[in-house]
């Protein structure tokens, strides 16, 4: 996933990027409860978090035992499992050093773009 640098383009997509045949509307910013909400889409439950400005977009499931990554802490641009204490790093979905060492494998992670208030998630991403 390529992200622009600077504050005035984080998370803002290209003027076409807006095709609904290539982005779909799962959430407003309003909907978040302590910076994160989960979107079934098709049928996966997708975890979308808020951190330092910028919107990342996750499967909420943990690649280690399939918990639900909702229920863990974000410190910065890391995620941590509540179950176990594994980490990654929402800007990569890479694993990212912890007591156990590293995380099993990367998370699955969505390209996410907001406009008007509204999270959209590539649809390309979610068909793979």
């Amino acid at each position: 996933m390529k992200w622009r640098r600077g504050a005035a383009n984080r998370n803002r997509p290209a003027a076409n990027a807006l095709d609904p045949d290539q982005w779909i509307d799962v959430a407003g910013v309003s909907e978040l409860r302590h910076n994160r909400t989960v979107v079934d889409v098709g049928g996966v439950a997708v975890l979308v978090v808020q951190a330092s400005g910028r919107y990342f977009a996750m499967e909420n499931k943990c690649p280690h035992l399939a918990r639900p990554l909702s229920d863990g802490r974000v410190h910065g641009h890391v995620i941590e499992c509540a179950s176990h204490s594994y980490r990654w790093n929402l800007e990569t979905g890479e694993p990212a050093p912890c007591a156990h060492g590293l995380g099993p494998r990367a998370l699955r992670r969505f390209e996410v773009a907001v406009t008007g208030g509204r999270i959209m998630l590539a649809r390309r991403d979610l068909s793979s």
